[in-house]
């Protein structure tokens, strides 16, 4: 005689199981699922963060090549002479010293309007070290110090008594790209193509692979 009692309990059983497996397998699929996905959205914010960040390097060397020109317009003067000519102690000085000091400020408002690409320098920063670590970030830093070389030169050439040969030089060498195919009169311009070209070891290749 068949035990119907017992194979129903026995059938009830299975179905049980078979639920608690489909369960199982749904709660695996799913997982597989939304780890597929988060893998698939850190590659593309991956992607799109060393994307921003090279079009910025490239960008700042364009910018920095059009600050740094040795060639200055007389627009760019008559600009700085109307800026400096508000403070006292610009009026006081001798006109040597104010030809100086005009040739400073316009380099000055000539980094001033790229002030919106600088600002970007501190915004990508804390992705670059989040998605591709220190030595990403450190070029983004150079790049900065380059644009503050630059600025701080500026300022300080109208001061320069030039007594000091060796560091006259030196800041008209910030100021403007006076490399004239001798790298080591151009400290400003090798640094930011050594920024670049370490940015482009570390990023191209996640570019070309973003599995990497």
């Amino acid at each position: 005689m068949i035990d119907w009692g017992a194979t129903g309990s026995m059938i009830g059983g299975l179905a049980a199981w078979a639920g608690v497996g489909a369960v199982v397998y749904a709660a695996h699929r799913a997982a597989n699922t939304i780890d597929g996905f988060r893998k698939e959205k850190l590659l593309e914010r991956r992607l799109e963060t060393a994307d921003e960040i090279l079009t910025l390097a490239y960008r700042i060397k364009r910018n920095m090549a059009a600050v740094r020109s040795p060639m200055t317009h007389g627009y760019e003067l008559e600009n700085a002479d109307e800026i400096l000519k508000e403070q006292e102690w610009y009026r006081s000085l001798p006109e040597e010293r104010q030809r100086r000091a005009r040739q400073g400020q316009a380099t000055r408002i000539r980094l001033k309007q790229y002030d919106s690409d600088w600002d970007m320098i501190f915004d990508v920063m804390p992705k670059a070290r989040a998605y591709f670590g220190e030595i990403v970030e450190a070029q983004l830093q150079a790049l900065w110090q380059q644009v503050t070389s630059v600025n701080v030169s500026a300022e300080m050439y109208a001061t320069d008594n030039r007594q000091d040969q060796e560091f006259s030089t030196r800041i008209e060498q910030d100021i403007w790209d006076m490399g004239m195919g001798k790298p080591e009169r151009n400290p400003v311009g090798v640094s930011i193509e050594e920024a670049i070209s370490n940015l482009e070891r570390e990023l191209l290749p996640i570019l070309r692979d973003p599995t990497l």
